[in-house]
């Protein structure tokens, strides 16, 4: 079940970080009664990243999609999609939300578009 107020202070961090490149959605088809029918749509440089927190949000961590797709050994098919491997289930922290998260994926493409990482 969706805690409201917790969803209100992640889009909050969200605004106060990015302001205009990024938009909170709820997924079409969704009810939003789970965590994973919200997400974000950023504008990363030429990238389209989307963000879909994680069923058991806030104790695991986002995922995020990457179009076009990245070829990096980061960016990959689990089972459930291709998705930016950027953060470890025993490496999120409750309290980050998913502004922490977006922080991390618009590092990687950056760095990727240097050449500095693989």
């Amino acid at each position: 079940m969706v805690d409201l107020a917790r969803l209100q202070r992640e889009q909050l961090a969200l605004r106060r970080t990015y302001a205009a490149n990024v938009y909170p959605v709820l997924f079409r088809g969704r009810s939003g009664r789970s965590w994973d029918d919200y997400g974000v749509i950023a504008a990363v440089s030429r990238w389209v990243v989307t963000g879909r927190y994680d069923r058991n949000h806030p104790y695991a961590p986002p995922r995020f999609a990457i179009d076009p797709a990245p070829v990096s050994r980061h960016y990959y098919d689990d089972g459930r999609g291709l998705h930016l491997c950027w953060c470890g289930v025993r490496e999120w922290n409750p309290d980050w939300t998913i502004a922490t998260g977006l922080g991390a994926v618009h590092r990687f493409l950056g760095l990727l578009e240097r050449g500095k990482v693989d």
